[in-house]
């Protein structure tokens, strides 16, 4: 469990101070010598004061307390170490109306401490603002803690740059805790080539930008081990709640690695304007989609009234990012990988609960192909107002023991993916386009154009469309599926026939160990399995109760090399003729009587179209044969 370093300090009045800075009813501002009792410093303008008394110390602890102090210009921690600036009583450090002022700047410094402040400056009433309240530059084990920073034009902190060509400036082991951020006119905190920096258990409020935003850029220092933990993020008036990008905007270049090991965890993110949490690469000419790595993004609450963008972006950057237990709500799409080949390689997108987005619930979609190795694991999607998983373009996906429910179009959306496996997922009430038009239907899980493809124990229920489709699709493995109750009450009458199983135009097809079943009073799925223009496939021993037109149908070109079904001899009758569909004439038949015929069968005139079963004396009443045919 983190927590702080060992030498914070508690915000106390009983610890001993260097100095202790306060007014008078006069205008003018002390600095009393902790040591001595004297009064060292004494001026009308409390910079001044403030900065004498840092300037007195090699190290120490200074005390301000409580008032409303102005600043005129920056109080500068330079090449210190072992300076702590406290406020008991919680004073106001304002900063006048200068544009440029830097509150509170800390450079070339170590184990500096801020503490029980109030940050603000003339924004808030209209006149000029100051650009930052604290800028922390080439500087190691800093902490600043309960403090309230409100106000300043730019970013309210900023961690590890002088400027905004994003200079490197590093800093290391930034502890930024317990801290009241808002009303700020661009971002909360900004951190740029700086490692091992803790953001914990702060609020962000109406911040006019990004809340809280991590970059670094192209022979610059890594930005790397952040830890952004329990904040509270609301009202974000301009961008995102939380922003990992390769630079600022053209100024810098991205490269591979820039930003790596960031931990995004329990955070709350409420109303952004734009994305809930994202990682964008910013930058016009270069593509580096893995300037970010190692992302996790874990156990965080991020929430949206209304239906615009996206709850977890990873816009054309991002690899090896861990997106797990989240809970999103709202948004367009509630999980987004898109924009650049390459983003979301060996990505994990696990157990999150993603419900009411006005589109996709969970999407991978690169602009090319190029993404590799993703992962969409026990995800709960719901209600979305169009499909629930929907990936295109990506090698190497398993998508498994997901629930999909209440989605307007597919539950599951593939496309144009290459060694995918579909496995244990539940999808149920997709196609709900299908009650208000019932012309319209889309499939449970839905495959197009992919290669390699296994789609194994699935259970898809109640939906307005096919339950399994596969269209244009090559070495297709469907087994061991249920289906059950497809399609809405007045869709039986409609052109488009639906199937529990439909699997049509590609080439090395296997259907079997299938379940469809429709046992309602009036059944709405015509066929449970449809193979169309198939060729080198089979489908063999799935079971089909209640479909109204055909259990199984056999339409255009279609080559299969193994094929089952059922065949009556008549009661008066000793043989049938079985059309057994197969590229040529069956090497192997094998005919199973499903009552007693009360004689001897056997299989005889096998061609390349057909063969009959056949008894050796009529039977009195109807004997059906169960029959498995094999090339």
């Amino acid at each position: 469990m983190w927590k702080p370093p060992s030498y914070w300090s508690k915000v106390s009045p009983q610890q001993p101070a260097s100095y202790i800075i306060y007014k008078d009813g006069l205008g003018y501002v002390y600095a009393k010598n902790g040591e001595t009792g004297k009064i060292d410093f004494r001026d009308t303008d409390a910079a001044t004061v403030i900065q004498s008394a840092i300037d007195a110390l090699t190290s120490g602890r200074i005390i301000i307390r409580e008032g409303s102090y102005i600043i005129n210009s920056s109080i500068t921690i330079s090449s210190k170490s072992k300076i702590s600036i406290i406020g008991i009583g919680r004073p106001t450090l304002k900063a006048a109306e200068t544009s440029g002022l830097k509150l509170i700047t800390i450079d070339g410094s170590e184990k500096i401490e801020i503490a029980g402040l109030v940050l603000t400056d003339h924004r808030a009433e209209g006149g000029t603002s100051a650009e930052n309240a604290i800028r922390i530059t080439n500087s190691s084990d800093i902490i600043i803690h309960h403090n309230e920073i409100s106000g300043f034009w730019s970013w309210a902190v900023v961690i590890g740059t002088k400027s905004y060509d994003i200079s490197d400036a590093p800093c290391y082991r930034v502890y930024f805790y317990d801290n009241y951020v808002h009303d700020c006119g661009k971002d909360g905190i900004h951190v740029v080539g700086s490692q091992d920096v803790y953001i914990i258990a702060n609020i962000f409020d109406s911040t006019g930008d990004d809340s809280i935003a991590l970059c670094s850029h192209s022979g610059g220092t890594q930005t790397k081990n952040v830890y952004v933990m329990f904040n509270i993020i609301k009202n974000v008036g301009y961008a995102n709640g939380i922003k990992i990008h390769s630079g600022y905007q053209d100024k810098v270049e991205p490269s591979s690695e820039n930003v790596i090991d960031v931990y995004i965890v329990n955070n709350i993110i409420e109303e952004p304007n734009k994305n809930g949490i994202i990682i964008i690469e910013e930058h016009s000419t270069i593509s580096a989609p893995d300037f970010a790595k190692r992302v996790h993004i874990v156990g965080n609450k991020i929430i949206k009234s209304e239906k615009t963008e996206h709850g977890i972006y990873l816009s054309g950057g991002g690899q090896e990012v861990f997106i797990y237990g989240n809970e999103v709500s709202g948004f367009l799409t509630g999980v987004n990988v898109a924009g650049s080949p390459g983003v979301g390689n060996y990505s994990q997108i696990i157990k999150n609960h993603v419900y009411g987005t006005g589109s996709y619930s969970i999407s991978i979609a690169p602009s090319d192909p190029g993404s590799e190795h993703i992962n969409v694991l026990l995800n709960t999607v719901r209600n979305s107002d169009s499909r629930g998983i929907n990936i295109v373009r990506v090698t190497s996906v398993i998508v498994k023991g997901n629930c999909v429910d209440n989605v307007y179009s597919h539950g599951i959306h593939l496309y144009g993916l290459t060694d995918v496996v579909v496995e244990g997922n539940i999808v149920r009430n997709f196609s709900t386009v299908s009650l208000s038009d019932l012309t319209k239907h889309n499939a449970g899980i839905h495959v197009g154009s992919c290669t390699r493809v296994t789609i194994v124990a699935n259970a898809i229920y109640y939906g307005g469309g096919s339950g399994i489709n596969t269209d244009g699709s090559n070495i297709v493995n469907v087994v061991g599926n249920v289906v059950y109750n497809i399609g809405y009450s007045g869709q039986e009458t409609q052109t488009y026939r639906l199937s529990g199983i439909q699997v049509a135009n590609g080439q090395y097809c296997l259907v079997e160990n299938n379940i469809t079943v429709d046992d309602r009073d009036t059944a709405v799925m015509a066929r449970g399995i449809t193979v169309y223009n198939i060729t080198t496939g089979f489908h063999s021993s799935n079971m089909v109760y209640g479909a109204w037109e055909a259990d199984i149908k056999i339409a255009g070109t279609v080559t299969l090399t193994k094929n089952s079904g059922k065949a009556t001899i008549t009661a008066g009758s000793t043989s049938v003729t079985v059309n057994h569909g197969l590229a040529s004439k069956p090497s192997k038949v094998q005919v199973t009587p499903l009552s007693d015929p009360g004689a001897y069968w056997y299989v005889t005139n096998r061609t390349d179209t057909s063969f009959d079963i056949v008894l050796s004396t009529a039977p009195t009443s109807d004997v059906t044969f169960a029959w498995q045919a094999e090339v």
